[in-house]
């Protein structure tokens, strides 16, 4: 049921002041009426309550219509505001228009006002919905253009003549660019000159609608002259008529994966030295678990989170669905090395280190905290006893079997809560 409408009537003569508020009330108009005469008392009123409209006779022997017009559009600029007055000239008309005023009604002729009336109070909602429309619409880009600018992996709108239409952040220092100077730049002119061609079919096939995305591994030159490894997962932005517009090219920086890889292979390659080889395969799947897996499931998190606004255009949902389906198939691809890896406990040396325990149980909770929201599931992490800010562990180890055992109690409870409780205990020396 609607409120009653609250009007705002400056009339001197009640007898008119009466048949106004008869007239609304013969079409249904539900209103409550405050009457004032005088400027004080209009200005008071203005002050003191919230209406949605205002009626005014023209003349008033204290006080005047045009007067209470720009006091009015001073102190509540977004209420309709009529005039009901016995004449009015055509030119008096026009200034009131100009300064603001919604209507007109003579009071010989009410039977305009019911529609002046509806026609005002449906332009405000109307107008209403329409601010309210582009707030929302506001901060969805401003979530979306957050989520471009801070996410944790280059990304580059790129035409479909090559060139960068924009990059963000991440991207122009992950190749030494400064702000902006990236922008116009062919993408295909950053990478290795021997990587230059790297997945060429694969971009024809996601152009002909054959796939959605492909990835690649590449090698780009920093502008400094140093060689990046890069990870590149590239999916297309098309428009309503379905034609490609833009590519969006995600790139991790994978350097350092690449490095432990090569150590990797050498170590392999050097029967005599197995540890070394033990070493590095730790190495490498430890800092690819915590260096990946970690911000991404993140990425994935806040993504749902923005897609669940229902005021995101058809543009910044596609771009949106890009960047989840991306990020859902590069942690794809990190089980899957993980899988192949066929990583033994008994067979593989433990790697022990010093690492921040907090820090570690607070990545646990951030990982998991928004996938068990979804679900409506509660999560918490509870530490029982003393805090402890470091400890010696295979981090690497501890971190794998932590993700597994929550993401499997994420993943298959339905309702209610999963805690995490860490209990720390003192031991003997000869208890170790």
């Amino acid at each position: 049921m609607k409120p009653p409408l609250r009007i705002l009537l400056l009339e001197d003569d009640a007898v008119d002041a009466e048949l106004i508020l008869t007239t609304l009330a013969k079409a249904h108009i539900d209103c409550g009426a405050v009457r004032v005469e005088t400027q004080v008392d209009f200005v008071d009123a203005l002050e003191k309550g919230a209406f949605d409209l205002i009626l005014s006779d023209h003349t008033l022997p204290s006080f005047d219509g045009l007067s209470a017009l720009n006091i009015s559009r001073g102190k509540s600029p977004d209420v309709p505001f009529i005039f009901v007055t016995g004449s009015i000239g055509e030119e008096l008309a026009i200034d009131t228009f100009k300064m603001g005023a919604t209507d007109y009604v003579l009071k010989q002729r009410l039977s305009r006002l019911v529609p002046a009336v509806r026609r005002a109070i449906a332009e405000v909602h109307e107008r209403a919905l329409r601010q309210g429309a582009e707030r929302s619409r506001a901060e969805a880009e401003s979530l979306s253009r957050a989520l471009f600018d801070q996410v944790a992996v280059g990304v580059a709108i790129v035409d479909l003549n090559g060139r960068i239409a924009k990059a963000n952040a991440t991207l122009q220092v992950m190749l030494g660019y400064e702000e902006g100077e990236i922008s116009q730049v062919e993408l295909a002119h950053l990478a290795h000159p021997e990587d230059a061609s790297a997945g060429t079919g694969a971009y024809e096939e996601l152009l002909e609608g054959r796939r959605t995305s492909f990835v690649r591994e590449k090698r780009f030159v920093r502008r400094d002259g140093a060689v990046l490894w890069g990870r590149e997962v590239v999916s297309l932005i098309r428009g309503d008529d379905g034609v490609p517009r833009f590519s969006v090219n995600m790139i991790e920086d994978i350097s350092e994966r690449k490095e432990l890889e090569q150590r990797l292979l050498q170590a392999k390659e050097m029967k005599d030295d197995a540890e070394t080889a033990n070493r590095a395969k730790g190495v490498f799947l430890s800092t690819m678990s915590h260096e990946i897996r970690t911000p991404m499931n993140a990425i994935l998190g806040y993504t749902q989170l923005i897609m669940r606004d229902s005021s995101l255009g058809p543009e910044t949902k596609a771009n949106l669905n890009i960047i989840h389906r991306s990020g859902e198939h590069l942690l794809d691809i990190i089980n899957d090395v993980l899988d192949t890896a066929k990583i033994d406990a008994g067979r593989m040396e433990l790697i022990p280190s010093t690492f921040n325990f907090s820090n570690f149980l607070r990545d646990l909770t951030g990982m998991f905290r928004l996938r068990a929201a979804e679900k409506a599931l509660r999560f918490e992490v509870v530490l029982d006893g003393e805090p402890v800010p470091y400890v010696v562990a295979d981090e690497g180890k501890m971190r794998q079997v932590l993700i597994n055992m929550i993401g499997n109690a994420v993943k298959f409870t339905e309702r209610g809560q999963i805690t995490v409780r860490v209990s720390v205990k003192h031991l003997q020396d000869h208890q170790l």
